[in-house]
């Protein structure tokens, strides 16, 4: 089972700009997940693939949308949930599915 990098223990000495936030977050974590990373992250695959959809239909909420996955996938990293290949793979999962229910 791989670890997510905030459990390494040069992570646990990470600092944040809003410790409250992050330690709500953490809490969050420990008790409804199950403490382990996935690869790849399906909150950014599924986060993108919408976006994708959407902006091929209604570009302005698209673009939100798209907003909205990015911070998603720059969370995942910078949040320490997810390492960075977990968050370019589902990228590239979300733009396979995009293409496969686009082509006609």
């Amino acid at each position: 089972q791989l670890l997510p990098p905030r459990s390494l223990s040069a992570a646990r000495e990470w600092h944040t700009s809003n410790p409250v936030v992050r330690r709500l977050n953490l809490w969050i974590v420990r008790k409804v997940t199950h403490q382990a990373t996935t690869f790849p992250s399906g909150h950014v695959a599924a986060s993108t693939a919408i976006a994708l959809l959407v902006l091929r239909d209604v570009p302005v909420a698209g673009f939100i949308f798209l907003l909205i996955a990015i911070g998603i996938a720059l969370g995942c990293v910078t949040g320490r949930y997810h390492y960075a290949v977990d968050v370019i793979a589902a990228l590239i999962v979300a733009g396979i599915v995009f293409a496969a229910v686009t082509i006609k």
